[in-house]
């Protein structure tokens, strides 16, 4: 899991990004990820912290939910599969 940050960012392996406004303590953070919230256990491994973290900002928030797979993971399976054919 990856958490950017406008000040800096904590990295790991699957995707979450979150950008905060740095000129308004007041804006929102905007967060994106390719886990469930049930997948953060494997980022953030004490499942009271991350009870902790998922309710912190899911709290008021909004959840847009695309459903979608990601066009890039699409794209490298699909040309690892051609590689590998080849």
């Amino acid at each position: 899991m990856t958490l950017n940050h406008a000040a800096g960012g904590v990295h790991s392996s699957s995707s979450v990004s979150c950008h905060t406004a740095a000129a308004s303590s007041h804006m929102p953070p905007a967060i994106a990820s390719n886990e469930s919230f049930s997948g953060w256990t494997k980022t953030f491994t004490d499942p009271r912290l991350c009870v902790a973290i998922v309710d912190r900002l899911t709290f008021n928030g909004a959840i847009i939910q695309t459903g979608t797979e990601s066009y890039r993971l699409a794209h490298t399976k699909a040309q690892a599969e051609r590689a590998a054919a080849s």
